[in-house]
């Protein structure tokens, strides 16, 4: 989230975990995703696995991405270990049952 104009700008993921050696081969060539983006004082850079955007509720629908960045941007000025904490509290709040998937949320704030 960019604190400038409260923007999201998302780096699609094309592969595994940010830093984790997993990279595929290609005709005996490791391919390597790259996206770049440039940060400012105070922005916010989210990492997360698919599991939080695919919590479902009792309907079978999706937490998805329109509810993700309702909750960042009206969240984008807390701390972020508070950040987290409430992310995870809408999370499960909105979900029905156990949960289903890995969840994994890293949020780093640009000081």
């Amino acid at each position: 989230c960019q604190h400038r104009d409260n923007a999201i700008r998302l780096l699609e993921s094309q592969t595994y975990f940010l830093g984790i050696e997993a990279s595929p081969v290609v005709a005996g060539e490791r391919r390597v995703y790259e996206g770049q983006l440039p940060f400012e004082h105070r922005d916010r850079i989210v990492l997360f696995t698919d599991g939080l955007i695919e919590t479902k509720n009792a309907a079978g629908e999706m937490y998805g991405m329109p509810r993700l960045e309702t909750f960042i941007k009206s969240h984008a000025g807390g701390h972020p270990t508070q950040f987290n904490a409430d992310l995870i509290a809408a999370i499960d709040a909105f979900r029905s049952g156990p949960v289903a998937d890995d969840m994994f949320l890293v949020t780093i704030d640009i000081k």
